[in-house]
């Protein structure tokens, strides 16, 4: 076993069960800035990790694994669309970080489903 890749899916599985249990439905105000402000602390988390993978890479390290550069591979590798949040396209909190519904149902689509 690999112990950092135990950890990391250690937290996966945690946050699963978090989004899982539809409890931030049901949070008070002060609830919910409790849950943005620790989300926030993973999430710089986790970009530090992808900045330290990246940084102890060589120039051949996209080559490996079959991509032209190192961007194309982080795309595909972080699942990040292709317009990418990195390359002009800005986050619009109002439009982006509504859930989207279904039309016939009404039902909430899973916040992992992703933006594209």
């Amino acid at each position: 076993m690999h112990p950092l890749l135990d950890s990391l899916d250690q937290v996966v599985t945690d946050l699963d069960r978090v989004l899982s249990r539809g409890g931030l439905a049901g949070q008070t105000d002060a609830g919910r800035m409790e849950v943005l402000r620790a989300a926030g602390e993973a999430l710089r988390r986790v970009e530090a990790v992808i900045v330290e993978a990246v940084a102890s890479t060589d120039q051949r390290f996209s080559d490996d694994f079959g991509c032209r550069s190192l961007n194309e591979l982080l795309q595909r590798v972080l699942r990040l669309p292709r317009c990418g949040r990195h390359r002009g396209c800005r986050l619009r909190a109002p439009r982006d970080t509504r859930r989207p519904s279904s039309v016939r149902a009404g039902a909430g689509h899973d916040a992992r489903s992703g933006w594209c």
